[in-house]
């Protein structure tokens, strides 16, 4: 399982299998060591079918390389995660700390995930109804929750097969 962890906000993200099309993953969240949701809602945290060319580990990829937001929609429509480096919270105008203080020499990185309705029961789509956002101020942080998922991966395929050489761009950051 891979951790992401700003203070007492933590992110779980686990790889449950993968296909030559799909990787179906998990992500839970706690604040101060419990779960933010109903665990009547999700027991198990919320399951996420990912492209295996657009996954989460090219999003923090990516992100960590050309140090711009970027989002991916899962393969069902219902989950949208994003990546805003260099921005604390992307949706509020910028704070007056912010505004003088170099945030790039911080690396402020803020996750967002960003679920349908379906996850909350709903039926038919009816656009986002609940997001879950962890920011963290050191690029190193999210280096080694992307190398979380990598060995996360390479625990459900041998590293060397083709599936999980697709899904893991080995370049180093």
């Amino acid at each position: 399982m891979a951790t992401l962890q700003d203070g007492n906000t933590v992110i779980d993200y686990r790889i449950e299998s993968i296909t030559e099309l799909y990787c179906k993953s998990r992500v839970s969240f706690f604040i101060g060591g419990e779960s933010v949701f109903n665990p009547k809602l999700s027991p198990h945290g919320f399951f996420i079918l990912e492209d295996v060319d657009d996954s989460f580990v090219h999003l923090l990829h990516n992100v960590l390389e050309t140090n711009e937001s970027q989002s991916l929609m899962d393969v069902d429509g219902e989950v949208t995660i994003s990546l805003y480096p260099d921005e604390v919270f992307p949706f509020l105008p910028t704070n007056d700390y912010m505004k003088t203080t170099d945030t790039k020499a911080y690396g402020y990185y803020s996750v967002v995930f960003h679920f349908g309705g379906s996850y909350f029961g709903a039926t038919g789509h009816c656009g986002t109804t609940c997001s879950f956002v962890i920011t963290v101020n050191d690029k190193a942080v999210l280096k080694e929750f992307l190398e979380q998922i990598l060995q996360e991966a390479s625990c459900v395929l041998h590293p060397t097969s083709e599936k999980t050489q697709k899904l893991v761009p080995l370049a180093k950051l």
